[in-house]
């Protein structure tokens, strides 16, 4: 029993850990910049990303703020992505989601997430 835990919990912690597994895929790009958040914003993915990483709350703040501040990436939430595609196209923003979208256990809600991160050409 005890080699039955011992394989099929780490898989299972693994989607709990998604702020880990977002900074992993940062770190396979080879991204060294700073983020905004839509959506996930937890206080572990601040941490791993840094102090300059922006939380958003909206679709159009997070248009605005691009605009505004030529921000290269943003690591948004599944939710958000659709109206953000269109308000992205409406803004003339050319987007290129990265290939591996992120899925995993938001423990702080309980509920399963789907996260991309999207680059701004």
């Amino acid at each position: 029993a005890l080699n039955l835990i011992l394989f099929y919990l780490p898989d299972q912690l693994s989607k709990i850990w998604v702020s880990e597994k977002i900074y992993e895929q940062i770190q396979e790009k080879n991204i060294d910049t700073s983020f905004a958040l839509l959506g996930y914003s937890e206080p572990s993915l601040i941490y791993r990303l840094g102090s300059n990483t922006k939380i958003l709350t909206s679709n159009e703040e997070a248009i605005n703020f691009i605009l505004k501040h030529n921000f290269k990436y943003i690591i948004i939430e599944d939710s958000y992505l659709e109206e953000f595609k269109i308000m992205a196209e409406q803004n003339l923003l050319l987007i290129k989601l990265l290939d591996k979208k992120i899925t995993g256990l938001n423990y702080s809600n309980g509920k399963f997430i789907n996260i991309s991160i999207i680059h701004i050409i």
